[in-house]
Parts: C-alpha cells; sequence; structure tokens
C-alpha cells in the first residue's frame, strides 16, 4: 500500500474518531476560534458549552454563572448582553 493511503481499518477509526460527541464539539469551537472572535464572545460560547452539558448543574446556576459573566465583562469595558437581555431587546 503506498504511504499516502490508508488502510480500511484506519478510515473506520477515523470515521467514528469524526462522529464523536468530543470531536464535534472541538470542530464547533475550532470553527468558532478561527474567526478570532472576542474575549466576550469566547466567554459567551464556553458559558454555553458547559450549560449545554448541564455542567451548572440547575438553571438556577447557569442563570447565576450568565450574571457572573455579564459583570466581570462589564468591569472589563467589555459589552455584553446575555440570553435575557437579547430577548428582551428583541420584544421591544
Amino acid at each position: 500500500m503506498p504511504k499516502n493511503q490508508i488502510s480500511k481499518v484506519e478510515c473506520k477509526k477515523l470515521q467514528r474518531i469524526r462522529a464523536r460527541a468530543s470531536y464535534l464539539l472541538f470542530r464547533e469551537l475550532y470553527d468558532f476560534l478561527k474567526d478570532n472572535p472576542s474575549v466576550a464572545d469566547i466567554l459567551r460560547k464556553f458559558h454555553d458549552v458547559l450549560d449545554a452539558r448541564r455542567s451548572f448543574g440547575s438553571i438556577r446556576n447557569a442563570e447565576y454563572a450568565a450574571e457572573s459573566l455579564s459583570l466581570i465583562l462589564k468591569d472589563n469595558g467589555e459589552v455584553y448582553k446575555d440570553r435575557a437581555q437579547t430577548q428582551i431587546a428583541h420584544k421591544i
């Protein structure tokens, strides 16, 4: 087999890896980061990833984390709208 060709076994292994939730998450993060997002956008994405994986343990804790994120960004001069503020802005 030529050096640059992949065996069927190796090809199937790569397909399994690419189907994993962790691979898909890293692919999404890679695509997001290659556009050079702001610090606020990166932190919001980090919050969203943790929230989607239920890492905060409850909706209330996720909301508290969003409040903390909002305040740290405000304290550092970043403009930031959390989901609730964005939803309110769209209704007005």
